[in-house]
């Protein structure tokens, strides 16, 4: 019985450091147009560790890469196989040169907050990693197993004690397999879907980039009135002096092979109008060349 009791103090101690705080203490506030806030849609499975799914969009979704900011995100809504995200990032370099000055000021916030069309409210202020949740799990899973126990234990004969502190052990070890198990078929379902973004996210770059390549493959005299990307393959429909020279062109490009005619060249003005069709290569974003090669 003492031996419970001691375990249950420790028990409370820990919960209570572990649980958050309320914010009594000042609250630094980012000036206005320092944050960004986003509303995503991503798969359900994401929500197993959030902040990771996060940070591997960071850079399609906003201006910055995950390690340039510091970020808050809750999920507000579920269903459909997906979850809405809110999303509140700043510059990290400002959230800390800000934190500096506070607290060279004297001043220790125990919040970091920025203007943002939501409920919620976001916390900027850096925080340790994952641990304390881990901890928190545990400790609101021993407290599962162990309030309804301790309930019945005054009062009660060792016999009756030494059972039921054996039948939570039992339970707590069966929670803890299964937990082990759902949490290793959620790591394996966000691994498939970092996969799959990573593989669309290598096979399928901004429009932006196809462009900037297809301008520089094509020469200034061919004219383009028509371009439509779709299902791996461009269509192209435009004017040029030789037709025949763009379909060439476009074989040597770094995103484009198999070109061919879809129609008959027809002879305008002494021009030739054309519609070609060509396969985007795989791998774009592999072949495309960079900054130093442009």
């Amino acid at each position: 019985m003492d031996a419970l009791r001691r375990f249950l103090s420790w028990w409370i101690a820990e919960l209570t450091a572990l649980l958050p705080a309320r914010r009594r203490g000042p609250v630094l506030r980012l000036p206005e147009g320092t944050a960004l806030w986003r509303r995503l849609v991503l798969p359900e499975a994401a929500a197993g560790d959030l902040r990771a799914a996060l940070a591997f969009e960071m850079d399609r979704q906003t201006p910055f890469t995950a390690a340039e900011v510091l970020f808050d995100c809750v999920v507000v809504e579920r269903g459909g196989g997906h979850i809405t995200v809110e999303m509140l990032l700043a510059p990290r370099a400002a959230v800390e040169q800000a934190l500096a000055e506070a607290r060279a000021a004297g001043i220790v916030p125990v919040a970091i907050e920025a203007a943002a069309p939501s409920a919620h409210r976001f916390n900027l202020l850096p925080v340790a990693g994952s641990g304390r949740r881990d901890r928190l799990a545990f400790a609101l899973a021993m407290a599962a197993v162990l309030m309804l126990p301790a309930a019945f234990a005054v009062g009660l004969d060792r016999r009756q004690e030494t059972a039921r502190h054996l039948d939570a052990e039992a339970a707590l070890a069966r929670g803890r397999a299964g937990a082990a198990i759902d949490l290793r078929g959620a790591l394996d379902v966000l691994d498939r879907d970092a996969l799959a973004l990573a593989e669309r996210k290598a096979t399928r770059p901004a429009m932006v980039l196809l462009l900037d390549e297809l301008t520089r493959a094509l020469p200034d005299e061919v004219w383009l009135t028509q371009l439509e990307i779709a299902d791996g393959e461009a269509q192209l429909w435009g004017y040029a002096p030789s037709a025949s020279a763009v379909v060439r062109q476009l074989e040597q490009s770094a995103i484009l092979h198999r070109a061919e005619f879809r129609a008959p060249v027809v002879q305008e003005a002494g021009h030739e109008r054309f519609h070609i069709v060509a396969k985007l290569r795989t791998n774009i974003v592999a072949k495309l060349p960079t900054e130093e090669e442009k």
